[in-house]
């Protein structure tokens, strides 16, 4: 599923554009790469306040629920003279946790801007789209829209030195990025609070007048070409690239987008032509007002803010006039994906050792369907892990999978759903019976009605986590809200991609019928792939992507006859049966489709939701952080033993527990998060443990999630969640989520503890596989396995990959399955719990109690005092030590330092 980049909380199963390409920022964090920006830039946190100052604010004659103020005011420029009229909307539709303001305006040039006012903000930040992306790049220079994004920092007519941004924004303590995407490219900034006005300068000189400076060309190409080389080390990138090299060849689509340095210098180098010539016309035609969007975000009063956008971008003018005068190019012609494009099978050469079943199926362009999200509806009928689901027949029944995930994008030249399955050993062997169960269910869903219920229940699951949200940061906001303004309404940027207003369940039916294999594309990537015939090979260009392709109805004649049977309304009757025949599986039972969702919380009770900001003791930052937690219940503390004695008896608390708390939150959250720590004594020396009893409970710690997983997915999709981990330092806990929800969930996580479970060989040689592979596999970048070596040499009791390769091959089932009773619970262990949020102190020691009630029943003896190791020990250096290394990843020629 796609990962939630920069941790901006959106829909992850909706997304606006393929495979972006970032830029690495010297000053800021690394660029993700191989993310979708739209599943990830969602703004989160807003709520309505008054916009002051003397303004006039006229109702813009519309339902409120529009979410629009209209507001008007003269800014006057410097000079004093009026300047023309600035009219600004104030959005309204937001999430209930946040009191940010937020203001939509058009400058004098056409320029579409968001003002964001957060009067705690401590920094400022910026940012611009441009509805231009690597789909306009000219044909015969791949990349010149990525090439563009990288030279706009290079350098301007008003600040002309190529570092001249990089350095004001590290003088500022800030950082810099930007990505560009299919039909988007995105830039943003965030620095320290108070440079809002020498930063707009800056910044709108890259759209004004950037130098493009012939004598920098070779050197950013050079970073771009060693960006790519990142990228084809990617898996996610590699399969975009392979899926997209299947296009119709007179579409963008299946062009290389990244660029390197053959496309954007030595091949053009060669045909005489000069990429900074090709790059000022394209930049002409395409950067120009009427496709700008952008967004500020400071403690600014908005009218400043407005102000300052007006002065340095409300200046910029189009270079081109048909950047104006024309539309906004559509990709939808010519079709990406025609019917002889699609029914094929792909035998790829993978580069990790897992494998993968992959399949690929074009949709039509669900841009303006963010009002019913009908795509969240089919995600979430494919991806629901409840007992009887799609998941649970196909890894724990069968034992195919390892994991199934839903990926989406969408945008002018059409949609896509990508599903993925992670093979076992098994599934590697029998990918056309992952495809069987898929396809029987995916006619279970296509000849049964919608379920209303379902979508409605899905719709207040949205609702609620939307308006409790955590609000993102200040350049993650301004980005988002920058991107989401280039494809929808300015009264949606903060709700479109979010909320299910309205659904349509005849949407949701059109797509369903849409997950045919005649409109599918499908790829086996495997390591362990060979060619039987070295002539059929084909490679992806620019990646070296080796495959074979033929079509599905040679590859499997049968089966592929079943699968259009099944999803039909008569071969979808008696399909579950067929399905047992086929999998030789008679006691088998179909998936099943989700239900509606239960217990999703409608009022949600808010008491105890806000943190005093009253200061402990020589405590300096509670305004940012709130006061800092205090025991309600302490060990070896007689007083305040005696003060809590009654609450701490009845609830189950005794005088060796250790109970922190502190009611509510700094942001606006009404949820509830509960940590708690089962420590053994000290004279347990985790130290000097074999490795085999740290993946032995590793391992457990695995299964026990998968084991209890399918019993707790609807509560946690309710809006509870919860985490175990296991370690010779003890077991830890951890609950988050809404109030109501907690006291079920923690009810049936420790009721899984107490009790255990039965680990059979079969499950624990489908973890270990999973565990030996990801050992195994080397997808990061280079500077995690730098970072993992430093703390192997650092952190008292680590174990390498080596170490914890070996161990698995003397681990078996009874061991695992013994692992937690032997190791931990055969001995005492001291609670130590901490809860924070929305709810009071009696409600606060109830709910530690109800944890340690669920695990302390299960250990052989009662803690009586002793000493425990809280944290880990790190190794004390005596001297200087220099580790060098070569680059695990095969291919990949970037280094990376760390000091320490």
């Amino acid at each position: 599923q796609a990962s939630k980049a920069r941790g901006i909380g959106r829909n992850p199963c909706f997304s606006s554009s393929n495979q972006p390409i970032e830029r690495s920022s010297p000053q800021g964090r690394p660029a993700a790469p191989g993310r979708m920006p739209a599943e990830g830039e969602a703004a989160k946190g807003h709520e309505p306040s008054r916009w002051g100052c003397g303004l006039a604010a006229v109702l813009l004659g519309v339902a409120g629920s529009l979410g629009l103020l209209l507001l008007a005011r003269n800014f006057a420029h410097d000079g004093g003279a009026a300047a023309p009229a600035l009219t600004a909307q104030l959005i309204e539709l937001k999430p209930k946790s946040d009191n940010r303001q937020y203001h939509f305006s058009r400058l004098s040039n056409g320029i579409q801007v968001v003002n964001v006012h957060d009067p705690k903000a401590l920094s400022d930040a910026y940012s611009m789209a441009i509805e231009a992306g690597s789909l306009d790049d000219l044909e015969n220079f791949p990349g010149l829209a990525h090439f563009c994004e990288h030279m706009l920092f290079l350098g301007t007519e008003g600040y002309p030195a190529s570092a001249a941004y990089d350095e004001f924004v590290k003088l500022k303590g800030g950082y810099l990025n930007a990505y560009t995407a299919d039909e988007t490219t995105v830039y943003y900034s965030e620095l320290s609070k108070g440079s809002l006005s020498e930063a707009f300068d800056r910044f709108g000189d890259f759209f004004r007048a950037p130098l493009f400076d012939k004598s920098l060309v070779e050197k950013e190409v050079e970073a771009i070409d060693s960006e790519h080389a990142k990228n084809v080390q990617s898996p996610p990138w590699r399969l975009w690239a392979l899926f997209n090299s299947l296009a119709n060849p007179e579409s963008p689509v299946s062009r290389f987008h990244t660029g390197n340095k053959e496309t954007l210098y030595t091949k053009p180098g060669k045909e005489g032509a000069n990429p900074v010539d090709a790059l000022k016309t394209w930049f002409n035609s395409h950067y120009c007002p009427s496709r700008m969007r952008f967004v500020s975000f400071s403690s600014l009063p908005l009218q400043e803010q407005l102000k300052l956008s007006e002065k340095y971008f409300g200046n910029i003018t189009a270079k081109d006039p048909s950047c104006e005068s024309e539309p906004r190019r559509s990709w939808a012609e010519p079709a990406p994906w025609p019917k002889q494009r699609l029914g094929k099978w792909l035998s790829v050469l993978g580069t990790t050792p897992s494998a993968n079943v992959v399949l690929y199926f074009p949709l039509p362009d669900l841009t303006a369907e963010y009002k019913s999200q009908p795509i969240g509806y089919i995600h979430y009928s494919l991806t629901y892990g409840g007992e009887g689901s799609l998941t649970t027949v196909l890894r724990d029944d069968l034992g195919l999978v390892t994991d199934i995930s839903v990926s989406f994008s969408t945008g002018s030249p059409g949609g896509m759903l990508m599903v993925y399955f992670g093979l076992t050993e098994a599934g590697r062997s029998k990918p056309d019976g992952v495809l069987d169960v898929f396809f029987q269910y995916v006619g279970t869903l296509r000849n049964a009605q919608v379920s209303m219920e379902l979508y409605n229940s899905l719709a207040n699951v949205h609702k609620l986590s939307w308006d409790w949200s955590q609000r993102s940061g200040p350049s993650d906001t301004a980005s988002a809200i920058a991107e989401r303004l280039t494809r929808m309404p300015a009264e949606k940027v903060l709700s479109g991609d979010d909320l299910i207003e309205t659904p349509d369940p005849v949407k949701v039916a059109s797509l369903l019928k849409l997950l045919v294999p005649e409109n599918m594309n499908a790829a086996l990537v495997d390591s362990q792939t060979s060619f039987d015939a070295p002539a059929k090979v084909r490679m992806v260009p620019y990646y070296g992507i080796n495959y074979t392709m033929e079509e599905l109805s040679g590859q499997f004649p049968v089966a592929l006859a079943r699968w259009q049977r099944w999803v039909t309304p008569e071969g979808s009757r008696s399909s579950a049966d067929q399905l047992r025949e086929v999998l030789h599986s008679p006691k088998l039972q179909a998936p099943k489709p989700p239900q509606a969702i239960q217990n999703v919380p409608k009022q949600v009770a808010t008491t105890y939701m806000s943190a005093e900001t009253r200061p402990a003791p020589g405590q300096r930052d509670a305004e940012i952080v709130g006061p800092y937690p205090s025991l309600l219940v302490a060990p070896h503390q007689a007083s305040l033993v005696e003060a809590r004695q009654l609450r701490g008896q009845a609830d189950g608390l005794n005088r060796n527990d250790s109970l922190w708390y502190r009611q509510g939150w700094v942001s606006t959250s009404p949820k509830v998060k509960v940590k708690a720590v089962f420590r053994p004594p000290r004279t347990i020396d985790y130290l000097e443990a074999p490795v085999a009893d740290r993946m032995r409970l590793d391992l457990y710690a695995t299964l026990f999630k998968k084991e209890l997983g399918p019993k707790v997915f609807d509560q946690s999709v309710a809006g509870a969640y919860y985490d175990i981990s296991l370690s010779l330092q003890g077991i830890a806990l951890s609950f988050e989520g809404f109030e109501p929800l907690l006291p079920g969930l923690i009810d049936s996580v420790t009721k899984e503890v107490r009790k255990g479970f039965k680990v059979t060989q079969l499950a624990l040689d489908r973890a270990v596989e999973d565990l030996s592979h990801s050992l195994q596999s080397y997808s990061e970048m280079p500077v995690t396995y730098a970072v993992s070596d430093r703390n192997l040499l650092v952190t008292a009791g680590a174990h390498s990959k080596e170490e914890g390769l070996a161990a698995l091959k003397t681990i078996n089932a009874t061991g695992v399955g013994s692992s937690m009773s032997e190791l931990l619970l055969g001995s005492a262990l001291q609670f130590d719990a901490l809860v924070m949020g929305n709810l009071g102190e009696d409600q606060a020691t109830r709910t530690a109690a109800a944890v340690r009630r669920g695990v302390v029943s299960a250990a052989s003896s009662t803690w009586d005092g002793g000493e425990v190791r809280p944290v880990s020990p790190v190794v004390r250096v005596g001297r200087p030590v220099e580790l060098r290394k070569l680059n695990p990843r095969q291919g990949d020629t970037n280094g990376v330092v760390v000091v320490t």
